[in-house]
Formats: structure tokens, sequence, C-alpha cells
């Protein structure tokens, strides 16, 4: 008796993991320049593997690659090596203590160590001992340094206790890539540790164009051919790339995000609705350029445009529609509650306002489009959410003869 093929509900995700901010992919767009500083930084342990190990300190802003940056580095190093080193990735917020951070290290050399009862001075020497006894030199990345919990002077220990291992041993000092977000922990500043720190880096955020490349990267590696367009990828990029972002891992989540709200809705294509819904979910009040306050406030025939711009964009499921649409969909509205509408120069001038203040977005068309034209999305608010409450606040107004235009 045959067995029933199982039904892939998958439409749109077909490696999951690849979407996870914990992946490790083959190639990473736009840090060539940084894997090659760690190459030079780290050079001379491949002239002479027993040679006392770099450090290398690296800031930067989250979702700027530096984890992912160093664990690719580290990995690929290790391999030319014939595995000579042994990768030790910890995360000190995670790990809190650094007692827990220095037996995560002992149990990438020893998976079954026990846990004990040791102090941090026991626990530095139970590592030495550990990397004595291993044929392999360990190589250390503490990431979010700056979250290591306990006072000032066990972070010091821990650190200078990793940097001056050597001393009195046989063994020399492991290479060691420390990670912090933007600001150090007051002891790294210290001349006694300041100073072994071979290599300081700071990594800059994505510009949109490079996140555009991220995205369309991943994309290809996590989603299913035809379940996306480049338009819904320029849509990520361009949330992702505001204002105190330009970060991978939010372009990533949102398109992870995007892709399961698409798979829930039934559909097998990834449309720009589902961009905005994830954004919405994800954007913290302040970074939002308009509130539900600010939209109760306009004037009727600026919320009648909004209605306009959520309408056309739901029925086109497009990123971006023409505005020749939206002011078509406007004078629809206007005849449907009973409003006269306003002359073309009119509207204009209040879509451009409403654009200057974040409630829509303007740009040019260019490639694609014939002639000049201006283009109109919305990243703000999902266009289905914001399309209900406007039209519960015309009708208000409407109602209550509130016709400030």
């Amino acid at each position: 008796m045959g067995h029933t093929p199982a039904i892939d509900l998958r439409k749109i995700i077909k490696d999951e993991e690849k979407l996870m901010p914990s992946h490790l992919p083959p190639s990473l767009p736009h840090r060539g320049k940084e894997l090659n500083a760690l190459r030079v930084a780290f050079s001379s342990l491949k002239e002479n593997p027993d040679s006392s190990g770099p450090v290398v300190l690296i800031k930067g802003k989250i979702g700027v690659g530096k984890t992912v940056v160093s664990r690719f580095f580290v990995k690929s190093f290790a391999k030319e090596l014939s595995d000579k080193f042994q990768p030790a990735y910890v995360n000190c917020k995670r790990k809190g203590s650094p007692n827990l951070v220095l037996r995560e290290i002992i149990r990438t050399i020893y998976p079954e160590f026990p846990s004990r009862g040791l102090s941090l001075s026991e626990w530095l020497s139970t590592l030495e001992d550990a990397l004595m006894a291993s044929k392999k030199r360990v190589f250390i990345i503490l990431d979010e340094l700056q979250e290591l919990r306990g006072n000032e002077k066990e972070g010091e220990e821990l650190i200078y206790g990793i940097f001056r291992m050597h001393e009195g041993s046989p063994i020399k000092p492991p290479p060691v890539i420390l990670i912090v977000r933007e600001w150090f922990p007051p002891y790294l500043l210290k001349p006694i540790l300041w100073s072994f720190i071979t290599l300081k880096m700071t990594f800059e955020p994505y510009s949109k164009e490079q996140l555009f490349d991220i995205l369309k990267y991943r994309a290809r590696l996590a989603l299913r051919e035809g379940s996306y367009d480049e338009e819904v990828l320029e849509q990520i990029a361009e949330l992702a790339s505001k204002p105190n972002r330009g970060s991978a891992r939010y372009a990533i989540g949102l398109l992870h995000q995007a892709a399961l709200l698409a798979e829930m809705d039934g559909n097998d294509r990834i449309l720009p609705e589902h961009v905005r819904i994830a954004g919405s979910f994800d954007r913290p009040m302040e970074e939002r350029e308009c509130t539900d306050e600010e939209i109760r406030d306009l004037p009727l025939h600026e919320k009648i445009l909004l209605l306009a711009v959520s309408r056309t964009l739901i029925k086109s499921q497009d990123v971006l529609v023409r505005m020749g649409k939206v002011e078509e969909e406007y004078r629809v509205i206007c005849e449907e509650y009973g409003v006269p509408p306003y002359g073309h120069t009119a509207v204009w001038r209040r879509i451009r306002s409403l654009g200057e203040r974040g409630f829509i977005e303007l740009r040019k068309s260019g490639k694609g489009y014939r002639g000049q034209t201006t283009l109109i999305g919305m990243n703000a608010f999902p266009a289905k959410s914001l399309e209900e409450r406007v039209r519960q606040l015309i009708e208000s107004a409407i109602v209550g003869e509130d016709m400030d235009v």
C-alpha cells in the first residue's frame, strides 16, 4: 500500500534557516573590505600558527555585520590552516558572567566539561590547562562584550587573563576578536588592556543599495523562485535604511516576516502590503513618520487623498502607484461622499504636503515608465489598516459637518 505524499504548505519559503539571524551564509555582500582587514590582522598566524595571537576590536550598531563577519572569517581561517584552530564564539549577553564565558570557551574544546563552582581565577587556570592539553589552539570571539555582567574588576580580570595567558606557561595567548556596539566597557579603555589591541575597526551601517543586494542574495537562498520581485526587495531596503538603521538583520527579518504573512494569507508571492504590515510590527513608535493623532488632525481633503492612496495601492498590489491613478481615485471618493473635488494643482500641493510630513512617499518615475510622473508609495502604515481608519475619520467628519478643508 502506497503512502500519500506529504503536501508542502510552504509556498514561498524553501529554507527558513537561511533567514535566521544565526545563519552563516556562503558569501557576505559588501563586507569584503572588512574581511580583508581581518585577514591582514591575523596573517602572522598563517606564517607561524604557534605565534602569539593578535587582538582585534570591532565596534558598530546592531545589524551591520560585526558578528557574521567575525564568525565567517574565523571559520574560513581555521579551515585554511587545516583546523589547527578551534573557533570559540561566545555571546557575553547570553552567557552573562565572566565565569560562564570561560566555561563556554572550555566547552568548545571539551564539550562534556562539567559545570563547577570555581572562582574566576580558577576558571582562567582551567582554561589554560585545557589549552595545554588540546591539540588545537582556540580562536576566541567575544560578542556583545559591553553586556558582560558583573563588576568592572571581573571584566578586567577576564580580558586581562585571556590576553596574558602565556605568562609562566608554554602556551601562547590565543587570537581574539572583541565585538562591542556603540560604547566600550570602561575597563577596556585602560592602557593595560587597550595596548594589547592590534586593530580597531568600526563597521558603518549599510546603505539602501547595499541592503538591496543583501536581500537579493538572501532571498535567492531562502525563497522559492517567483515568490517575490525586486520591487518588494527595494521596498524592504527602503524601510531598513531609514534613519538610525542601515541594519541587514532588520532587513532580513522584515523579509522573513513578510514571507510568513504572505504564506498565512495563502499567497504564493510576497506583496507590498505584507511588507507594510511587517514593518508596522517592528518599528517602535518614535521611528514612525506619522501617528494616528496626526492623521485625525488632517483637513478633510488630505484625509480623502490618504484614502485614495491606500485604495489605489490595495487595488494595484504595487509598491508605488502613479499620481494620476491616485487623483482618479480621489475624485471617485469625493463623488462618493458628496464633497466637491479640488483641481489638479490644489491636489498636487496637498499630495506634496503629505509627502513632506511622512504620511506617504513621493518619487520621480525612472526606468520602465514612459515620461515623467510622480510615483506614490506608503510604508508608514499598512494600506488596508489606513484605508479603514481614514474612512472612519472621513465619515465622522462629514456626519459632524466638520468641513475644515
